[in-house]
């Protein structure tokens, strides 16, 4: 199985599952732990609770989740090489 990789500088991406506190939703949170100075964080919201996963039986049935970038900041030094993947130094303008 592939990792899900940071747009930013190429390395894994962390994941976190919570509880939203207001609404009691599950949600699943992707973000960069990366070594540089990038930033990047994906909320999906499963529109779940911990109920509903216990009384969801019928095999095949479908939900659906809503996604949002929370935020997204490139190194202001590096970046990632589209065609090679390697992280490569930012031209300097």
């Amino acid at each position: 199985m592939r990792e899900a990789l940071c747009p930013e500088c190429g390395d894994p991406l962390s994941v976190e599952v919570e509880e939203d506190e207001e609404t009691g939703n599950i949600n699943i949170i992707l973000f960069c732990e990366g070594a540089g100075e990038d930033e990047y964080e994906l909320k999906i919201d499963t529109n779940l609770w911990n109920d509903d996963l216990i009384e969801w039986k019928k095999i095949g049935s479908t939900k659906k989740a809503i996604m949002t970038l929370i935020n997204r900041k490139p190194d202001p030094l590096y970046k990632l090489d589209p065609e090679t993947g390697e992280i490569v130094e930012r031209d300097s303008e």
